[in-house]
């Protein structure tokens, strides 16, 4: 008999390869002479690396990057081909990396999903799968930002150095030049499932907030600096994303 074993990750708990691989074990510890094919799927979320990487034949780089609150861990990313590589965002922004007392939105940040960013472009590709989903953050990208050259501001001028979701409410003004410097002649292509704007009834931080640690307290603090963020990048770069969908994936 062929059998097709496809699923996908079980949040926090087991990727979709690693499940795909118990399945088929069981299966053929139960019953033998199966002819069997493990083609685990993603939603952009964990697993996605390597979902992406067994399908396509790639393989992985390993990398010390930062976890949601600063520490330093191994993680990886996928090489697919000489240009292309793909980013899991959770393998180092993500809430199977923190237990149930540190999920804290308010002082998480993305900026390891920007140094797996950083490391990939400075390794020669030129292409960049970013895989959305199973993030621990709140900070609407501002610490991958960080991680990629931009600068943050508050109202008296002073650099940002730390961003998490409590610090948005600060930034006044974003420079950007030597992020532009840094990802010249790189695209991205961004994988996600969802449709939520970043502002509005069905929003980052209300809907997917309380996942990650926030209190109803903290996820009024989040989107009061959420809407500080859209506004301040809307003077920035003249594009409103506040009901841009998609722009509510993974903390926005």
């Amino acid at each position: 008999m062929k059998v097709l074993i496809a699923p996908n990750n079980f949040k926090e708990s087991i990727d979709a390869y690693e499940a795909a691989k118990a399945i088929e074990r069981g299966l053929l510890a139960a019953s033998k002479g199966h002819d069997v094919t493990c083609l685990p799927l993603s939603d952009g979320g964990e697993g996605f690396v390597k979902a992406m990487v067994n399908a396509l034949k790639g393989k992985l780089r390993y990398c010390q990057v930062s976890d949601p609150l600063g520490r330093e861990i191994e993680s990886y990313y996928g090489h697919l081909s000489d240009r292309t590589a793909v980013i899991e965002m959770a393998l180092a922004s993500g809430l199977e990396l923190l237990n149930e007392s540190e999920k804290n939105p308010l002082i998480t940040t993305s900026y390891g999903t920007g140094e797996l960013i950083k490391q990939a472009i400075d390794q020669g590709y030129k292409h960049i799968i970013v895989g959305l989903g199973g993030s621990a953050t709140n900070d609407g990208g501002t610490g991958m930002l960080q991680a990629l050259g931009v600068k943050f501001y508050d109202s008296a001028n002073r650099l940002i150095n730390y961003l998490g979701g409590n610090e948005m409410n600060s930034i006044k003004r974003i420079e950007t030049d030597e992020l532009k410097d840094n990802i010249l002649g790189v695209s991205f292509t961004i994988a996600c499932d969802v449709t939520n704007p970043l502002l509005s009834v069905q929003v980052a931080t209300y809907i997917y907030g309380p996942q990650k640690g926030a209190n109803q307290q903290m996820l009024k603090t989040l989107e009061k600096g959420m809407y500080n963020f859209a506004n301040t990048t809307q003077k920035t770069l003249k594009i409103d994303y506040r009901d841009k969908p998609g722009s509510g994936a993974a903390g926005g």
